[in-house]
């Protein structure tokens, strides 16, 4: 590219807000993307969500949710100011995970006995031949996690031709109320109307099918948070989910009966992989770690050699996701601006 060419050649900037929220705490940061370049993470905070006597846990959520927003008004725009010399927001991102959403795989399929031509007309269809929800909840989330064509997972499929189609749809059931107030919230921090909802569980899957796009089939052991979620990946595409009931989870910690128990719902219907991929909260991988040595592989896998255990590091981000701030890095908050980078803008 000449010098006048890249004077004149306008790259695309956006600052993101990104929003997760969790069981137990809820976190933001401001992300900047310039381009192609790689993006950086200018501002993070994370807060708990405290256990109220007598006020239901999703009233709690809310109001710390909008703690953390004024906190990112309050803290983050003179953060952004230092580093891009701006303070706008174009967009937000919000991830939502359990118990506050409910998620579900979804499989349509199309078989004719003719050639057809896979058109977004056929996606459209497929997401609407899902079952609607129950009264006063709604989807936050119905994404297209895959495709396959004859067959065959593809990225790019429209405008090919096949004589059978699968399309993989993750949805994300969760009560009118509290998405509204959700949005509701999370808007003062946009200029703009995009802020978007996503299941925590397909995004973490996508953006790891960005960082380890040569795993084509592997556990993921969600235990960032208190209610573990086991995700199965078949040949590159989500195939079911496992998640803990709240019932179930425990006020000590997760223990391995939670871990097995996810890896127990999985194999009722699948073969079980040899590889395992552990997200946990880089402050607590060695605790997970620990407990995950504890699990008796050898029931489920029948085998003496225990799956291949892979814990996502920091050192995983490197080249994908840069952190300014001195804040601890929260896989969360780097998974979701991975996301962002790859997926969400595209």
């Amino acid at each position: 590219m000449s010098f006048l060419r890249r004077i004149f050649r306008r790259e695309r900037r956006d600052t993101v807000a990104l929003i997760d929220i969790g069981a137990r705490r809820v976190a933001g940061a401001y992300v900047h993307y310039v381009g192609s370049e790689t993006p950086v993470v200018v501002y993070t905070k994370v807060m708990s969500i405290p256990i109220q006597t007598g006020e239901e846990h999703s009233v709690t959520m809310l109001r710390t949710l909008g703690e953390l927003c004024d906190a990112m008004v309050a803290e983050g725009v003179p953060a952004l100011v230092r580093a891009i010399g701006g303070h706008a927001v174009d967009a937000a991102l919000v991830s939502i995970d359990a118990p506050w959403q409910e998620t579900a795989v979804h499989h349509e399929r199309v078989l004719k006995d003719s050639e057809f031509v896979y058109t977004k007309q056929m996606v459209a269809e497929a997401v609407a031949r899902v079952s609607p929800p129950a009264a006063g909840k709604i989807y936050s989330d119905a994404s297209v996690v895959g495709t396959r064509l004859n067959g065959y997972e593809v990225r790019n499929p429209y405008g090919r031709r096949a004589h059978r189609a699968t399309t993989i749809i993750l949805t994300s059931l969760i009560e009118e109320k509290v998405s509204s107030a959700i949005l509701a919230t999370v808007q003062k921090l946009s200029q703009t109307e995009r802020v978007s909802l996503i299941a925590g569980t397909s995004l973490r899957y996508q953006a790891l099918h960005v960082a380890f796009a040569h795993e084509r089939d592997a556990l993921i052991l969600d235990a960032t948070g208190p209610l573990p979620e086991v995700a199965l990946v078949r040949k590159g595409l989500l195939a079911a989910i496992a998640e803990t009931p709240e019932s179930l989870a425990s006020a000590a910690g997760v223990t391995a009966d939670d871990f097995m128990r996810g890896f127990a719902n999985i194999a009722k219907s699948y073969p079980l992989p040899r590889t395992i991929f552990l997200l946990a909260r880089f402050d607590q991988m060695d605790e997970m770690k620990k407990i995950l040595d504890t699990v008796k592989f050898n029931a489920l896998w029948l085998s003496d050699n225990p799956p291949r255990i892979i814990p996502l590091l920091t050192s995983h981000m490197t080249g994908l996701v840069r952190q300014m701030t001195t804040n601890p890095p929260d896989l969360p908050l780097l998974l979701m601006a991975l996301y962002y980078r790859y997926l969400e803008k595209t």
